[in-house]
């Protein structure tokens, strides 16, 4: 069974933050950086030691940065703008191949819901 969680020991704390969570995960120098939906938490942890634990909603944006998709809601002018309030900026390659795959994201749950919603209809 896949884990659904980072843990995560901050001076002391040791804590789980769950994959729902996180907005998105970047290295800064030997420390990890996860922005979640409460606020942002610092430690030290490598990138490579938590990325099994990523599913395909997080995309590597940059080297060294992962986004979840699912926490954007809206993405315009080289930034990603999250449902949080927090923004990220992004040169322009790197803008363009992820605001492809956000937009192939998106349409994907699109259809993903559609299927879904017809199938209750016909089970009702």
């Amino acid at each position: 069974m896949k884990d659904n969680y980072i843990t995560v020991a901050v001076h002391g704390c040791v804590r789980k933050v769950t994959l729902d969570e996180i907005v998105y995960l970047a290295r800064d120098g030997r420390k990890l950086r996860l922005m979640t939906d409460m606020g942002e938490i610092e430690f030290y942890e490598k990138l490579e030691n938590v990325l099994h634990v990523l599913d395909e909603r997080f995309y590597p944006c940059l080297k060294g940065c992962y986004v979840n998709l699912e926490k954007i809601s809206c993405m315009d002018e080289q930034q990603m703008f999250f449902e949080n309030g927090a923004s990220y900026a992004l040169g322009r390659e790197n803008f363009v191949r992820t605001k492809q795959k956000y937009y192939h994201f998106l349409k994907a749950n699109e259809r993903r819901e559609k299927k879904s919603a017809d199938l209750r209809r016909f089970w009702i």
